[in-house]
């Protein structure tokens, strides 16, 4: 489906972007699938990708690049939270925006990204001295740039998830990754060190500007003069991100306060070994459950039944179970063979990070739905409670973690994680009236049938695998066929649905794209 400009009534020099009202359910729900599965495909490719460029980079870099680039990052990051202040989800929360929403939103990231700029240039010498590294100056000032890149691409980043235009944005994604990518190994191969990571960042920022506003309709000069913006549209767009903003800025302390303090306290290198193991942990995070968020906000915001909003999540939290269950718990088994294989025997010590943060990766994989969820009802204020419970908890847990090194960072983080999914879903499943009981009964066939699996690779593991096959390529096929023969066994007796309700999907996916 292309983009639809409806002239507004004849006095309004504007026009309507956006999702038709009147537009059913079921025929929105299949959209949204369609959309989700151009942006998982796409994800999967991202993650190979990704993966590939990581093993060229592990063997040229040094863990202290990494660790430098980390150290970065925990302030780039923080900063990153307010370079649109809310604007992007509220261009995809509204019914209806027209130009003056455009120019306001375009001109206000992009001052705001400036202002981020110039905050990071000016503090590249306090992190230096925070970290007691001068070669992290040059490396921020370079970095700084990257915010206005990232702003110029937020408003047809944004259109494109309003319009469930998914398979467009994945394909502007990927042309970033490989553009950034190839810089990234050119620079490496060239002994470029920490530099190799500057250039992909840049790269791939500067990449997806372009393409994005060259696959929308909208052209870049419509969006007016600085001048022309409606401070007003201005207005209403920062009401809505202003909470947003808090509940990022929470959830980033959360997310970070374990760089920040292991970059503090235990160094460059042991930083480099643990940020490359929590890769494994946002895997599923920016794989299937990330592809399949991104398309519940605008379609779940613009459906009215409440029956059908508590239907839609609920397949949505069972089908990244039925894939991030045994995907997740199978990476944290065969930790040793992948990392081996992809870093180098140089990068040991992050496989016990690595299995577990797999671990509660797989749990993880499910909490990602709650924000789109909380948003898409209007109600960013129970995500703003439960973050100002969890964040104080997860801090001091990393805290206490420090004095038995990396290993206990991890473990306590991954503690207060694993004890807090509970209570952040049941909060969550009140603002659509689901019950608890109702939404982990749509967990259990993938939960039992991963038991399953992990059972029985476990016992091939150590009594047929580990002694017999002493090659790791080798020893990771046998676990990824013998574990995905359990797993489609296990959940065939539980769950019989399951493969036929994929067809379906399939079957609709194929006859909705060849009647357009």
């Amino acid at each position: 489906m292309g983009w639809r400009l409806t002239p507004m009534p004849k006095l309004a020099a504007e026009f309507e972007f956006g999702l038709s009202e009147r537009e059913p359910t079921s025929a929105l729900l299949v959209r949204a699938a369609r959309g989700a599965f151009w942006s998982w495909s796409a994800q999967v490719l991202k993650q190979l990708l990704q993966l590939a460029i990581m093993a060229i980079l592990a063997r040229w870099l040094t863990p202290a690049d990494f660790g430098r680039l980390a150290m970065i990052g925990v302030v780039t990051g923080f900063l990153s939270l307010f370079g649109e202040l809310g604007i992007g989800p509220a261009l995809i929360q509204k019914r209806e925006i027209g130009s003056a929403h455009l120019s306001a939103a375009f001109w206000g990231s992009l001052a705001a990204g400036l202002v981020l700029m110039f905050l990071l240039m000016l503090g590249a010498p306090l992190i230096a001295s925070v970290y007691a590294d001068a070669q992290l100056v040059p490396l921020a000032l370079a970095l700084a740039a990257n915010f206005p890149l990232v702003a110029l691409a937020t408003v047809p980043i944004n259109l494109l998830q309003r319009e469930l235009q998914l398979g467009r944005l994945a394909a502007v994604e990927l042309l970033a990754l490989v553009l950034g990518g190839a810089v990234a190994v050119g620079l490496a191969l060239r002994g470029g060190g920490a530099w190799s990571l500057v250039g992909q960042t840049l790269a791939a920022s500067g990449a997806t500007a372009i393409a994005a506003w060259g696959v929308i309709a909208v052209r870049v000069q419509e969006v007016g003069s600085p001048v022309s913006v409606d401070r007003g549209v201005l207005r209403d767009l920062f009401r809505f991100g202003r909470p947003l903003v808090g509940i990022n800025v929470l959830n980033y302390v959360a997310r970070n306060a374990d760089n920040a303090l292991i970059g503090k306290f235990l160094g460059a290198q042991a930083l480099g070994y643990y940020a490359l193991a929590y890769r494994l942990l946002l895997f599923p995070l920016q794989n299937l459950s990330w592809a399949l968020g991104r398309a519940l906000l605008p379609a779940l915001a613009r459906v009215s039944d409440p029956e059908h909003v508590r239907l839609a999540y609920r397949r949505m939290v069972e089908g990244i179970a039925i894939v991030a269950f045994p995907m997740m718990i199978g990476m944290a088994i065969v930790a040793p063979e992948v990392v081996r294989l992809l870093y180098g025997p140089q990068w040991e010590r992050a496989i016990f990070l690595a299995r577990v943060f797999c671990g509660i990766g797989a749990l993880q994989a499910i909490g990602t739905t709650i924000g789109p969820l909380c948003l898409s009802q209007g109600r960013p204020d129970v995500l703003f409670r439960w973050n100002l419970i969890f964040t104080p908890a997860v801090v001091g847990s990393i805290a206490l973690g420090l004095r038995w090194g990396i290993e206990g960072v991890a473990l306590a983080y991954a503690s207060t994680s694993a004890a807090a999914w509970y209570f952040s879903h049941a909060l969550a499943n009140r603002v659509i009236a689901l019950r608890m009981r109702v939404f982990l009964r749509a967990l259990a066939p993938a939960a039992v049938s991963t038991l399953v699996m992990a059972v029985g690779i476990l016992f091939a593991r150590v009594w047929f695998i580990r002694p017999h096959i002493s090659s790791a390529l080798a020893a990771l096929a046998l676990h990824v066929g013998l574990g995905a023969s359990l797993y489609v066994l296990a959940l065939s007796r539980l769950r019989p649905n399951a493969l036929g309700e994929l067809r379906e999907l399939v079957r609709l996916f194929v006859r909705r794209n060849l009647s357009e």
